[in-house]
C-alpha cells in the first residue's frame, strides 16, 4: 500500500474567487495569506463551508498578531503566553498591528512563516 499525505499548509484545497478574473481558483493556506488581496472571497460548496475556513483563518491571524507586530516583532509584553503588562498597553498595539496591515492592503510574512514554524 502507498502511504499518502496531505498538508493543510502547503497543498492546494481552499476554494477562492480571484478579484481581477473571477475565476474560482484553489489554493494552500500560504498563499491565501501570501496573496489575499488578490482574492475576491471564498468560494466552497456551500455558505457554511466557507464560515467555517473563515473561522480558521481568522483563529490564524489572531493567534499570530496577538504574538508579533506587523513587523513580525514579538511583542514584549506577551512572555509564555501570558500578557504581562496593563491591557491599555496591550489594546493599543493590537490596534496599530491590526491598522497597520489595512493599511498596508496586505498580511505581512510573519503569518506564513508562523504556519512553516521559521519564527
Amino acid at each position: 500500500m502507498t502511504e499518502r499525505h496531505f498538508n493543510l499548509i502547503s497543498d492546494p484545497w481552499i476554494k477562492v474567487i480571484e478579484v481581477g478574473t473571477n475565476r474560482e481558483q484553489t489554493i494552500s493556506l500560504i498563499d491565501l495569506f501570501e496573496h489575499a488581496q488578490d482574492y475576491r472571497q471564498l468560494a466552497g460548496e456551500m455558505r457554511s463551508q466557507d464560515f467555517a475556513i473563515l473561522r480558521l483563518l481568522l483563529a490564524i491571524l489572531t493567534t499570530v498578531y496577538t504574538r508579533f507586530d506587523a513587523t513580525g516583532q514579538p511583542y514584549l509584553w506577551f512572555k509564555n503566553g501570558v500578557i504581562d503588562k496593563e491591557d491599555d498597553e496591550a489594546n493599543d498595539d493590537l490596534m496599530a498591528t491590526w491598522q497597520t496591515l489595512y493599511q498596508a492592503g496586505h498580511f505581512s510574512d510573519i503569518v506564513v512563516d508562523y504556519l512553516q514554524k521559521k519564527y
